[in-house]
């Protein structure tokens, strides 16, 4: 691609794109440009509709995977060609309600920690209800543990949050805070360079919890993150209560909180501190 992939990655910067998202759609571009053995920029509408159904029907991918493929693709054409896009439908995105841990699984998990970082980690993870790429990126300023409070900056959506912090959970960061003494600005940094952890590093924590009790789960970080939405819900508070709390528009759609029932918010009454009391 060439001029063309540094004439999109300049026109990604420029809308404020994170990282990730600038990744995925400069290799939809890629991979369509690869498929047809020819520019991007000389495809016709017949070619887009007929990758398309490539992907859906040959390649099997998901609805999601095929979503972020278009909108890579048409964001190339509007935006770095400023050409019209064609009509070229997005898939219906499936959705389903996520594997969420029990309450024994959580306990476990916590329980089989072997550090105080990994402790901590993990606590924060479900006590706040953080996605992993935003656990390893909290800084120390932004817990407020007068208030209770910790700052999410520039979560999903780029949107800043903030998170109710229970008191067990302040002792626990203060409890890790006097065995590292992190080095300002990150919460939780990377071994010996001034930068954020990094995401599968936080991921190999998880996964290393699981591995010693015996009951690993697919799932990931994603799994423990629910757990703690669903916790939040069945501390009494209803369904749109996070979102007025934390500062987001809407329901917690990753996790389908809306969805859920009072059945399930019964069934998930518990604290972090009964969970990791020590």
């Amino acid at each position: 691609m060439g001029e063309l992939r540094e004439q999109m990655q300049q026109t990604l910067s420029l809308h404020g794109m994170a990282p990730r998202t600038q990744a995925a759609y400069l290799t939809a571009v890629q991979d369509i440009a690869k498929y047809y053995h020819q520019r991007p920029d000389t495809l016709s509408e017949a070619q887009l509709h007929a990758y398309l159904r490539f992907l859906l029907d040959e390649r099997h991918l998901s609805a999601s995977s095929v979503r972020v493929a278009i909108m890579g693709i048409r964001f190339f054409y509007t935006q770095t060609l400023r050409r019209p896009w064609p009509n070229i439908p997005l898939p219906k995105r499936t959705k389903t309600l996520p594997e969420v841990l029990s309450r024994e699984e959580v306990a476990r998990l916590l329980a089989s920690t072997t550090t105080v970082r990994q402790h901590a980690l993990l606590m924060t993870t479900y006590g706040g209800g953080l996605r992993v790429s935003e656990v390893v990126r909290l800084r120390v300023s932004d817990i407020d543990a007068g208030r209770g409070m910790l700052r999410v900056e520039q979560g999903k959506g780029r949107k800043d949050r903030y998170i109710l912090l229970g008191p067990r959970l302040v002792a626990e960061l203060r409890r890790y805070w006097q065995w590292y003494r992190p080095g300002a600005p990150w919460l939780f940094p990377k071994q010996s360079q001034p930068a954020p952890m990094p995401i599968v590093t936080a991921q190999r924590m998880y996964s290393d919890g699981q591995g010693a009790r015996g009951d690993y789960q697919s799932g990931g970080h994603a799994r423990l993150t629910s757990r703690g939405y669903d916790a939040f819900i069945g501390r009494g508070h209803g369904p749109r209560d996070p979102a007025t709390l934390v500062g987001s528009r809407e329901c917690h759609d990753d996790y389908a909180l809306c969805a859920r029932g009072p059945e399930s918010s019964a069934r998930a009454r518990i604290t972090i501190g009964e969970l990791a009391g020590r």
